[in-house]
């Protein structure tokens, strides 16, 4: 399963977003509300469990990312 946030920008077209993404079955819908520190809380958290089983360390995560950064 993969994870995919959405921000929303108009708050006017959450409505036809939420209803077009409920029709799908293949899509769970999870709501967080606002950005709040709540909710970057509960992303994380749920974020946490992503490396379980990855054998690759903090040092080596931080160094892949900046030679991504650079390229783009």
């Amino acid at each position: 399963m993969e994870t995919l946030v959405l921000t929303i920008k108009d708050p006017e077209k959450k409505g036809f977003l939420y209803d077009l993404l409920s029709q799908l079955d293949y899509v769970e819908i999870k709501e967080f509300g606002e950005d709040t520190e709540e909710s970057k809380d509960q992303l994380f958290a749920e974020a946490k469990g992503m490396w379980r089983d990855k054998d690759i360390d903090a040092d080596q995560l931080r160094k892949e990312a900046w030679q991504l950064h650079s390229i783009i």
